[in-house]
């Protein structure tokens, strides 16, 4: 969900995830990953949602940010493939974990801002990484990026997300986790940045 000048943009999201070869803990060939394949189906909520101004007027009935800004789609498919390595004693002591994944999209701003453009409604690949070191058995510290596509141009003009974070999870079931993230341009939105703090659990 984001938020610009008291427009409220929402969408859903369900996905899947299946190992495919390899551990990322307990294999430790130097250089053999965990490998998994994955699919998200993302659906806008807001996409044809009417756009009010500050007064309450509504000039445009019937169409949202990602319609206004050229979107094409309200609803995308992403598929994606990770490769995952956990190394044991790596820096000083400590165990690193690193990801690389490859995503197979056609969302704008992950879908925040709908899907495809006309002349444009192909899907293409965008790359996400991780790198995390893991200062306790129930800490780690590190940093992500995550690239776009960048089809909208003009005032959604996207940019490379990146974010630094700790996260702890005192259990298999609960994780926290406090970041800093810089999303780049986004439309209508003066500061992109800011501080986010999720807590999961999985039961």
């Amino acid at each position: 969900m984001t938020n610009a000048n008291s427009t409220t943009i929402e969408q859903d999201i369900v996905g899947a995830k299946v190992k495919l070869v390899g551990d990322g803990v307990f294999t430790q060939n130097p250089w053999a990953p965990q490998v998994a394949i994955g699919a998200q189906y993302k659906k806008n909520r807001d996409f044809d949602s009417s756009l009010s101004l500050p007064d309450g007027t509504v000039p445009l009935p019937e169409i949202g940010v990602p319609l206004l800004l050229g979107a094409n789609d309200d609803s995308g498919t992403d598929i994606y493939l990770s490769a995952t390595k956990l190394w044991l004693g790596t820096p000083s002591g400590y165990n690193l974990l690193t990801n690389l994944t490859a995503r197979y999209t056609k969302a704008n701003m992950f879908g925040l801002l709908g899907f495809g453009v006309e002349g444009n409604d192909n899907a293409k690949v965008e790359w996400e990484g991780s790198v995390a070191v893991l200062i306790s058995p129930t800490t780690a510290m590190g940093t992500e990026f995550r690239t776009q596509t960048n089809r909208l141009g003009g005032l959604a003009e996207e940019d490379t997300v990146i974010d630094a974070f700790i996260a702890y999870f005192p259990n298999k079931s609960i994780s926290i986790t406090a970041a800093y993230v810089d999303l780049g341009n986004l439309p209508l939105q003066a500061s992109s940045s800011g501080f986010y703090l999720s807590v999961n659990g999985n039961f």
